[in-house]
C-alpha cells in the first residue's frame, strides 16, 4: 500500500491539476466557441426555414387552393379558385408562407373518411384541373391587387374587422370571401 504522499504524487502524475488561470481560458474558450456555434445554428435555421417557405409545389399548390376554395367554387363562385390562387402566390412572394393558410392543412382539417369524400368529388368535378389551371394563371394575373391575406365572407366576420383595424386594406371581393394587404 503507497503511503498518503506517495499516493498524491500518483494521482498528480495522472490526473494534474489545472490552475485557476488555466481553468478560466479554458470556460471562456468553450463558452465563445459554444455561443458561436449556436448563433451559427440560429442564422442556419432562420435562412432554411425562410426559403424553404420561398417556393411551392404546384401539386401543394393546388391543396392549399382547393382546400380555401372549393366550396366557394362549386357554389358558383367562378373566381374564387383564381383569386385564392394569387393571394397564395402573393403570400409566398411576400414571405409570408402558408402559417394560418386553413386550406393547407393536412386533409384540409377534416377526418380521413371526409377528406376521402372531398377527394373524390373534386375529382369527379374537374376542381383539381380547374385549380391546377387557376394556379397557373395566377401567375401572370393580379386580381386581388397584391392581397395576402383573406377570409370568408361568412364565417370570418370578426377576422375581417380585426383586419381593417389593423390598417389592411380589402383588395378584391368574391361572392364569399374579402382579400387584404397591409396599407
Amino acid at each position: 500500500m503507497l503511503f498518503d504522499h506517495e499516493y498524491k504524487k500518483e494521482l498528480r502524475k495522472h490526473f494534474p491539476i489545472l490552475k485557476p488561470a488555466k481553468v478560466k481560458r479554458f470556460v471562456l474558450s468553450n463558452l465563445i466557441v459554444g455561443l458561436v456555434v449556436t448563433f451559427l445554428l440560429i442564422v442556419s435555421w432562420t435562412i432554411l426555414s425562410s426559403s424553404a417557405e420561398a417556393e411551392i409545389t404546384e401539386e401543394r399548390a393546388i391543396h392549399c387552393i382547393l382546400g380555401e376554395a372549393r366550396l366557394e367554387y362549386i357554389k358558383g363562385d367562378s373566381d374564387a379558385l383564381l383569386y385564392h390562387a394569387e393571394a397564395l402566390r402573393n403570400r409566398i412572394k411576400n414571405g409570408l408562407g402558408l402559417k394560418g393558410v386553413y386550406g393547407c392543412k393536412d386533409r384540409w382539417g377534416r377526418s380521413e373518411q371526409k377528406y376521402k369524400e372531398d377527394v373524390n368529388y373534386c375529382k369527379i368535378k374537374g376542381l383539381f384541373e380547374a385549380a391546377k389551371e387557376a394556379w397557373r394563371q395566377s401567375e401572370y394575373t393580379n386580381h386581388v391587387k397584391g392581397a395576402d391575406h383573406w377570409g370568408s365572407l361568412t364565417i370570418d366576420g370578426e377576422w375581417i374587422k380585426t383586419m381593417e383595424r389593423k390598417g389592411f386594406v380589402r383588395t378584391a371581393l368574391t361572392k364569399c370571401a374579402a382579400f387584404y394587404k397591409k396599407s
